[in-house]
Order: structure tokens, then C-alpha cells, then sequence
């Protein structure tokens, strides 16, 4: 079982922790709701840096406006099941990469679009996190985990149906 310990943020740390959490909610909130300005609080953003940077300096977690949190699976089924996962993304990965150096077809888009939905998943974020914190045995492939290379199979596709 993988040793995780919570620590205070470090000075140097601050200013990424800011903007992947400005990101994270930016990105969240416009899958949950689209784009609608009634969710702005400033310049068209979902939550302003000045609200982070409030919720990170509060003293005590009682005037919280949100918590961080990151899920992990706790058991080892929990794990078993992100490993038969990420096999099976693995092998569409590995057949859409197969059909994409043939050119466009019907199989690659149906491909396609099965990764395309795994990768904009809570599934993925999980996955992803679970192998961020050594959860995965080493012997597993899992390039579907990897934001470029399935960004860029993507891509490619799109630009072939295009």
C-alpha cells in the first residue's frame, strides 16, 4: 500500500497550486454548466484567483468555500478495477493508433470517440491520479494515460475526418 502523508503547502509550490486550481475549476464548471455568465465572478472566470487565494490563507476551514480533495481507491478492488480499465483503453488506444496509420475510417472514429469520452471522464482523472500516486504496478502500460499522446491520437483523427 503506497504511504501518503499531507503536508502544508510550500511557498514555492503557491503560485502552480493557484493556477491548476483556477484550471480545474474553470474546466469543471464549463463541462457541469457550459458557458453561461451567470457562474462568472470576475473577467469571465469561474472563481477569481483573490477567492483561492482567500481559501488557501484562511487560518481555519471553518469559513471554507470549498476543500481540496483528492480521491484515491481505497481498496484493492477498487484498484483491480482501474487496472482492467486502463487495459482495455490501453488496447483501444493501441488499435486506433494501428488504424490511424492507414488512414480514416469508420472503425478509427468509433475508436475515437470511445477514448475521447474515457478521457474527458472522472474515470481518467481517478486513473490518472492513482498512477500519479503509485498505485499501478510498474509492469502496467498506460499510455492512455498520458494527456499528450492521447490528445495528440485525437487530434490526429479529428484532422483526418476533417
Amino acid at each position: 500500500m503506497t504511504e501518503i502523508s499531507l503536508v502544508p503547502l510550500a511557498d514555492s509550490d503557491r503560485e502552480q497550486f493557484i493556477r491548476d486550481n483556477h484550471d480545474a475549476f474553470n474546466f469543471s464548471a464549463l463541462e457541469e454548466f457550459g458557458l453561461r455568465d451567470e457562474h462568472l465572478e470576475e473577467e469571465g472566470e469561474i472563481i477569481s484567483r483573490d477567492t483561492i487565494v482567500r481559501s488557501i490563507d484562511e487560518e481555519r476551514e471553518m469559513h471554507e468555500m470549498f476543500r481540496f480533495e483528492k480521491r484515491l481507491p481505497s481498496t484493492p478492488s477498487a484498484v483491480r478495477e482501474q487496472i482492467k480499465r486502463i487495459t482495455y483503453y490501453e488496447e483501444l488506444m493501441q488499435r486506433a493508433e494501428l488504424l490511424l496509420s492507414e488512414g480514416s475510417s469508420p472503425a478509427l472514429t468509433k475508436l475515437a470517440e470511445e477514448l475521447a469520452s474515457y478521457y474527458g471522464s472522472d474515470a481518467w482523472k481517478r486513473d490518472l491520479a492513482a498512477d500519479e500516486a503509485g498505485l499501478l504496478p510498474d509492469e502496467l502500460r498506460r499510455g492512455v494515460l498520458s494527456e499528450d499522446g492521447l490528445y495528440d491520437l485525437l487530434a490526429e483523427t479529428d484532422s483526418l475526418n476533417d
